[in-house]
């Protein structure tokens, strides 16, 4: 599955930001006062991947305080 978030909550925001070149506070006060065409974004060409880990369930009901491990040391 290919899933595509980008609220600045999500994980997957992460890779996003780290290909922005420059500084997001401009961008930002140029959509507070409506002058986003006057913005120019410039992103870096090279592809850039997050990996979220979550408990079985999840993003429903899941298991909360699971240890994340190696096979050799995860009790489960």
């Amino acid at each position: 599955m290919l899933e595509f978030n980008a609220r600045f909550g999500d994980p997957e925001t992460q890779p996003l930001l780290m290909r922005m070149k420059g500084d997001i506070v401009p961008v930002l006060e140029a959509c507070i006062h409506g002058n986003l065409l006057r913005c120019r974004v410039e992103w870096d060409s090279r592809p850039a991947v997050c990996v979220v880990m979550t408990s079985n369930g999840y993003p429903g009901i899941y298991d909360k305080g699971k240890v994340i491990g190696d096979s050799k040391t995860s009790s489960e």
